[in-house]
C-alpha cells in the first residue's frame, strides 16, 4: 500500500506542477490573481490556499482550456485519494 501511495503522491506533484505552470502560461491574469501560486513558499500559503480554491470551487470550468481542466479533474480525484490512503497508512 505504501507503493500505492508513494506513486499518487508522485503524480499529485507532477500534475500540480503542470497545472501552475498551465495557469502561468495560458491564463496569465489567473495566475496573477491567484498570487502567483508555485510550489516554493516564499510568497506565503496564500496563493496556495487560492489554488485550491480555484480548483475546488470549479472556477476552471470557466476558462473553456482543455489542458487546464484536466489538470484540475485529476487534482480533484488524487486529493482525496491521498488522503485516504494516508489515513489508512496511519491507521491500519
Amino acid at each position: 500500500m505504501i507503493y500505492a501511495f508513494m506513486a499518487l503522491l508522485i503524480f499529485a506533484v507532477v500534475n500540480g506542477a503542470l497545472l501552475m505552470r498551465r495557469l502561468e502560461s495560458a491564463h496569465a491574469a489567473v495566475w496573477e490573481a491567484l498570487g502567483r501560486p508555485t510550489f516554493s513558499m516564499h510568497s506565503g500559503l496564500g496563493p496556495r490556499l487560492a489554488l485550491l480554491h480555484f480548483v475546488w470551487s470549479g472556477r476552471w470550468r470557466g476558462l473553456g482550456d482543455a489542458v487546464l481542466s484536466r489538470y484540475c479533474v485529476a487534482a480533484m480525484c488524487a486529493e482525496p485519494l491521498l488522503a485516504a490512503l494516508l489515513a489508512y497508512l496511519m491507521l491500519g
